[in-house]
């Protein structure tokens, strides 16, 4: 599959959104898209409880995990005297490694079951499971081993695919040792309270807390804290203060016949190469049929003529690449062809658009704030960074206007 980088604009994208003449509601939609958070990377050094009972496995085993260690990103670096356990998601790599051989069908067998569940399932369902791994790591903060595990409401989409969990203020969390009987732990309190005061529920009010239980950081304001114990746990090289983004990489390739071929040759002696620009753009074949089989094969691959092609670096049998692009790639540039449509020479000529772009005022459906409005940003400024447009924000002024809905549902593709 294919990719744009579109993680390495994520803070640029932030940054213009307050520039732009855009409803609120469309700039902060975009806003959280992009979320950007600040906080730490952590590293929890993972301990066989085995290790040094003379096992030459067991130390083996023990140097490896180790060697890895399981790192977490946190917003809340502050509470890490309240990490009782970590949790894993269930396609983290690590699992492989550090999970403990009387565990291992355990693990195994609800991998499986994570696996077959989509990510909005994983995100909204309530009734918290997960497994031991067997695995113990070291808190870099106390120096107590705690128990990994691994549960499906850690998505390995954001952050490390890991988290330090701190029961006493985290409602997940919370709701996870409830379940299976882990220690909970408060480390902030609020005004009246102490490191006594019982936790009927994860506390998370941090207006005014300060930090209990947490040894040389006791009564340190919440703020203070995160950057006290992030340069604390740095000097003893265990973490490091991070910036993270939930914003993903744009997957751009299509499993189908219809869409733009992705312009790329693949070659046994030359690897990947993509196809010379006198012999762009790559054009779909004609198909009667492009419906897809059971052989699993693209309909563009059975096409022997279209996918069968020499190589451009050295003239050998090569193949086509059978993906297409993403609709949204189309999209997301179509505004720069409208000035331009005599030429076919180019996708657009530059001295048209200097004169015609960027748009003014744009009025569109607001459903496309997180999607075309932010590939058409993105791709606006890469194409600028290239040297092919002058601006790199592509709609000066965006209005959504109303949607027209029926028995308070909108148009749906699949149900009219």
């Amino acid at each position: 599959q294919w990719f744009f980088r579109i993680t390495d604009y994520a803070e640029r994208l932030l940054h213009n959104i307050d520039g732009l003449d855009w409803s609120n509601t469309t700039r902060t939609a975009q806003r959280t898209w992009i979320g950007k958070s600040e906080g730490a990377e952590l590293t929890f050094r993972v301990v066989n409880p085995l290790e040094g009972a003379g096992s030459a496995a067991v130390h083996e085993t023990s140097e490896t995990m180790a060697s890895h260690g399981i790192t977490v990103f946190t917003t809340r670096p502050d509470t890490i005297f309240g990490a009782t356990y970590l949790v894993l998601s269930p396609e983290h790599p690590l699992l492989d490694v550090i999970t403990s051989e009387g565990q291992r069908d355990a693990v195994a067998a609800y991998r499986l079951q994570a696996s077959k569940q989509d990510l909005i399932t994983r995100k909204t369902t309530k009734t918290k499971t997960g497994v031991f791994t067997g695995a113990y790591a070291a808190n870099p903060a106390t120096g107590a081993l705690i128990p990994v595990w691994t549960a499906d409401y850690v998505l390995m989409e954001y952050g490390t695919g890991a988290i330090m969990a701190v029961p006493g203020h985290d409602e997940r969390d919370f709701e996870f040792a409830q379940v299976f009987d882990l220690p909970i732990v408060r480390v902030v309190a609020g005004k009246g309270q102490d490191g006594h005061t019982p936790l009927a529920e994860a506390y998370t009010d941090d207006a005014d807390a300060r930090l209990v239980n947490s040894q040389q950081f006791n009564d340190y304001p919440v703020d203070e804290a995160k950057r006290e114990v992030t340069a604390w746990l740095e000097a003893k090289s265990a973490g490091k203060a991070v910036v993270n983004y939930r914003l993903h990489d744009w997957c751009i390739s299509r499993q189908r016949y219809w869409g733009p071929p992705i312009p790329i040759i693949y070659c046994d002696s030359c690897g990947t190469v993509p196809v010379p620009e006198s012999q762009l753009p790559v054009l779909l074949p004609n198909i009667p049929d492009f419906k897809p089989d059971d052989s699993g094969i693209s309909p563009l691959a059975r096409h022997a003529e279209w996918f069968h092609v020499p190589c451009p670096t050295c003239g050998k049998q090569a193949r086509r690449e059978t993906d297409v692009s993403d609709t949204f790639l189309d999209s997301g540039w179509y505004f720069l062809r409208y000035p331009s449509v005599g030429r076919d020479d180019v996708p657009f000529d530059r001295a048209t658009t200097r004169k015609w772009l960027p748009v003014n005022s744009y009025i569109g459906g607001n459903e496309h704030a997180v999607l075309h409005l932010l590939y058409s940003r993105f791709l606006t400024m890469v194409m600028k960074d290239a040297g092919h447009l002058d601006f790199e924000e592509p709609f000066t002024k965006f209005r959504a206007h109303g949607m027209i809905i029926r028995d308070g549902a909108k148009m749906s593709k699949s149900k009219g």
